[in-house]
């Protein structure tokens, strides 16, 4: 049969159905029969090639008499088919029979919305209501009004006029389909529906059948069942177990070849329906979105394969066994499909662990080289939408992550403010596990790195350039293809910031005036702050003024040799709640690492004075505050602590040295009981001058040239920058014996002694 035949009779059915009209094989009345009628004039040249004048004078005179401007309008509008429209309604109109029978469709019509009583009145006596089993009343009562004739010049007429109503019902077949509206042909979606067929026509035993006509019937019901609609001998029966669930039966009276054949085709229904199913209900995430797409892809593809088989078929060129042959792949296909769909639904998977998921099912299928080659294909469509977040990410630092799906996840609000210090980087962005495929496990941490690092030089104000890829990244089982690409996007990031931190903000610059004030390598300002402040370090923290210690600071790095660094407005005094060695206990308790508010307090046997609770501070701007953090200011401020006390006490003890100095007015007889007392304190001096010694040139001096030398020839990212300077500010704080409890109590009551 060909496509144009096959065309009058799908035309046929569909207009026989919406004219309610059932079929008489004694009156000759037939779909088949009429399509072939209409056959025969295919060929023809069309009479309708324009619309007549005639016709539009016809219909205006006799019908309606607006008729030409509504056939002027539609004109204008470029209508499909209107002028073969117009000649078919003028021909309608002329045949009386054809309006009778027209009427009388209208009242069968009504009749059919009146109670069964209303219907009962409404038959006329001469022709009596027939039976459940006969046929239809309108089409007894048309047979009788109308001859075999009236009904070939019907044919006649509808033969010419078939692209209207084979583009009617495309229309409305598509408005059916999208409205998902329920039809006499129920479309399988996970749970089958069983479907009526007692409205539509007698469905012969399939043992009354012969072979050939047996085998035909279940290919005719196999091509309609392997797209989700039940057939006349494939039906579905409900499951005793699960009531809402049904099982497709085939029917076994026939041929047990047959059945045997069209059983195992039948085992593809199930994929097709969880598959629909799936497409139908999955709609969160960018990923799954994707992967549905590439999924309606396979699944057109597959109807594709349908309608060959169904050609084939029309064209009594297809047996069971072909039909099974050539669906083999989409056994495969469709199995890999189903499996996907039913993890992913289970699991309620979007995003990186839809993709792990997926990835995981390609490197299972290693060995089976055409189903990994689809499974590949699959996972690289929907693998699509993560890879160019990832892209957006790791090129220019911008999460465009509308539904979670993405490993990184910015924890900002867009209606928060940004504050951009070190809390920045270490609390915005957050690596979110479950959010990670498989196939980035291991480079997690590169990949969120990369963007942070771009996203600091965006919130710097700076321009980022984008590096020229390749060729995008998209999805492979080889991970070394993209994996190159992401770490040459890292190592770009990396060096950046590091230029912007290292050359654009002077950061060698600032961790040297950190070194002259925490460290006082550069102390004539100590001194005489010192001289300036004593009297204030002598009172308890309480009577202390912190804005007059400000002021005596600025005085005193103004008449020292600080004056010339240009930042020593970054410097301010704090006064901390906690003594050294509490501060310290504080922090041995909870691990160096893992400081997290150093103004925690730990009680006191006693008041603290003013030179044991104060404190530098030192404002640092961004993005500088990346490296030099809140937690590694805390670190400078105690080692300033322990070595401005040590001056401090060295700074008493030499006051005691010049009190000392009235002995000389005595004798020496008179000023012996004295000597061992000199003796102690010159012991006390010679400790505190050492400990001083030891710290500042024995620790601090040698471990910072080395982290200078460090930064200035190995450091080439800013996690190796920010790495060197913790393990520096660790060093000395060890070194220090800072870090040990027993060695900085015992210190500490050395000094209070002193």
């Amino acid at each position: 049969m060909s496509a144009n035949e096959f065309n009058i009779h799908n035309d046929v059915n569909q207009l026989m159905k919406l004219l309610e009209i059932e079929e008489s094989v004694i009156d000759g009345v037939t779909a088949d029969s009429i399509a072939e009628a209409l056959a025969k004039s295919v060929d023809q040249k069309s009479k309708t090639r324009g619309a007549k004048d005639t016709f539009v004078r016809s219909l205006e005179a006799k019908s309606d008499p607006d008729f030409r401007n509504k056939y002027e309008d539609l004109k204008i509008h470029n209508v499909i088919e209107l002028d073969p429209l117009v000649h078919l309604l003028a021909r309608v109109h002329d045949e009386n029979k054809i309006k009778f029978l027209l009427k009388l469709q209208t009242k069968s019509k009504r009749s059919k919305h009146r109670s069964p009583t209303d219907q009962t009145d409404a038959i006329s006596p001469s022709h009596p209501s027939t039976s459940s089993g006969d046929r239809h009343p309108f089409y007894s009562t048309m047979n009788q009004r109308m001859s075999a004739l009236d009904v070939n010049e019907l044919r006649d007429e509808l033969s010419d006029n078939r692209n209207v109503f084979t583009k009617a019902n495309k229309e409305l077949s598509a408005k059916k389909k999208d409205k998902r509206k329920s039809s006499d042909w129920k479309f399988l979606t996970f749970d089958y529906q069983f479907n009526d067929w007692s409205q539509e026509e007698t469905i012969r035993p399939l043992n009354t059948l012969s072979v050939a006509e047996q085998e035909s019937a279940l290919i005719e019901d196999l091509l309609f069942v392997l797209i989700g609609i039940e057939g006349k001998y494939i039906r579905l029966q409900p499951l005793k177990d699960k009531p809402n669930k049904h099982d497709i039966i085939v029917d076994k009276t026939g041929d047990e070849l047959l059945y045997t054949l069209a059983a195992r085709v039948t085992a593809l229904c199930p994929y097709f329906s969880q598959i629909i199913h799936f497409i139908d209900t999955i709609d969160t995430g960018l990923v799954n979105q994707s992967l549905v797409a590439a999924m309606r892809a396979q699944i057109k593809d597959f109807f594709t394969l349908i309608s060959q088989l169904e050609t084939q078929h029309r064209k009594n060129d297809l047996t069971l066994q072909k039909m099974w042959y050539y669906l083999q792949p989409s056994f495969t296909n469709l199995a890999i499909l189903k499996d996907i769909a039913s993890k992913v639904s289970k699991s309620n998977s979007i995003g990186g662990a839809a993709l792990s998921i997926l990835h995981e099912k390609t490197i299972s299928l290693t060995g089976n080289t055409k189903a990994q080659e689809f499974c590949l294909a699959l996972t690289k469509k929907a693998s699509e939408p993560y890879f160019e977040i990832l892209e957006t990410w790791i090129y220019e630092g911008i999460i465009d992550d509308p539904y979670k799906e993405f490993l990184v996840e910015d924890r900002a609000n867009e209606s928060d403010e940004i504050v951009l210090d070190d809390l920045f980087w270490e609390n915005r962005y957050e690596v979110v596990r479950s959010r990670i495929p498989v196939f980035f496990e291991r480079h997690s941490d590169m990949i969120m790195k990369t963007g942070k690092y771009l996203s600091v030089i965006r919130n710097c104000g700076r321009k980022i350039s984008r590096p020229h890829s390749p060729e995008p990244l998209a999805y492979t089982t080889e991970e070394r293809a993209y994996i190159e690409n992401i770490e040459s996007a890292y190592k770009f990031a990396s060096k950046e910031l590091l230029h912007l931190l290292v050359d654009e903000s002077d950061l060698i610059g600032r961790l040297k005036s950190i070194k002259h004030y925490f460290f006082m390598d550069l102390g004539d300002f100590i001194v005489q702050f010192m001289d300036l402040a004593g009297d204030e370090l002598e009172k308890e923290i309480d009577d202390i003024a912190l804005n007059r210690l400000d002021s005596l600071l600025e005085l005193s790095l103004r008449t020292s040799l600080m004056n010339s660094d240009v930042y020593k407005d970054d410097v301010r005094i704090e006064l901390l709640p906690d003594s050294l060695h509490s501060q310290m206990v504080q922090i041995l308790n909870i691990g160096v690492n893992c400081i997290k508010d150093p103004n925690l307090s730990i009680a006191e046997p006693y008041v603290l004075k003013g030179a044991e609770a104060l404190a530098l501070d030192f404002q640092v701007p961004w993005p500088l505050s990346l490296i030099i953090s809140r937690k590694n200011i805390t670190c400078y401020q105690m080692l300033f602590r322990h070595l401005f006390y040590c001056k401090y006490v060295e700074r008493q003890l030499e006051e005691v040295w010049k009190g000392n100095k009235i002995a000389k007015r005595y004798t020496l007889n008179a000023v012996t009981g004295y000597g061992q007392a000199f003796a102690l304190r010159q012991k006390m001096l010679n400790f505190v001058q050492n400990l001083e010694y030891y710290i500042m040139l024995e620790v601090i001096e040698p471990t910072f040239h080395q982290f200078l030398e460090y930064v200035q020839t190995k450091v080439s990212s800013v996690d190796d920058m920010m790495k060197s300077h913790e393990d520096y500010i660790q060093k000395c704080l060890r070194d220090a014996m800072l870090t040990s409890g027993e060695l900085l109590r015992a210190i500490v009551q050395l000094l209070r002694l002193c």
